[in-house]
């Protein structure tokens, strides 16, 4: 009977990786399983996955029944030019006349007019900030 999961996906490395990449991919994800609150697998998943990289690595013939997943990395690579997925841009044409500059500059003074009287609204009956404080000096209340 077939294992139908795959140590490489539970490690998260490529088909045929060597035993180095093997071991730094199970030490990164024990550090990530001792963080995990609801990891998917645990520490025995682990160590059967870095054994079978091993395995495999020493017996190629061992890896026949291996689920794999048929992924090429460059299919998920976003192309530069157009192409089928990438179209090129088709702007569409205008259906309105364009504003003219005399009502463009009407709108500008009006939202300047509303943006002050806010801010004016805002203030108003406020006191202004202290920026700095004068001591009352003694000559000036002697006189």
């Amino acid at each position: 009977m077939s294992e139908r999961r795959s140590p490489y996906l539970l490690l998260g490395v490529p088909f045929g990786a060597s035993k180095e990449v093997a071991s730094r991919a199970f030490a990164k994800a024990t550090r990530r399983l001792k963080r995990a609150i609801d990891a998917p697998y645990d520490l025995e998943d682990l160590n059967w996955a870095l054994h079978a990289i091993e395995q495999r690595i020493e017996d190629p013939g061992s890896s026949i029944d291996d689920y794999r997943i048929p992924a090429n990395p460059s299919v998920y690579e976003i192309p530069s030019g157009e192409g089928i997925l990438n179209p090129p841009v088709q702007p569409y044409e205008r259906r309105t006349q364009p504003t003219d500059p005399a009502t463009i500059e009407a709108l500008r003074v009006q939202i300047i007019r509303e943006v002050a009287a806010s801010v004016i609204a805002e203030w108003l009956g406020s006191p202004l900030p202290q920026i700095h404080s004068f001591p009352e000096s003694s000559e000036s209340s002697e006189s």
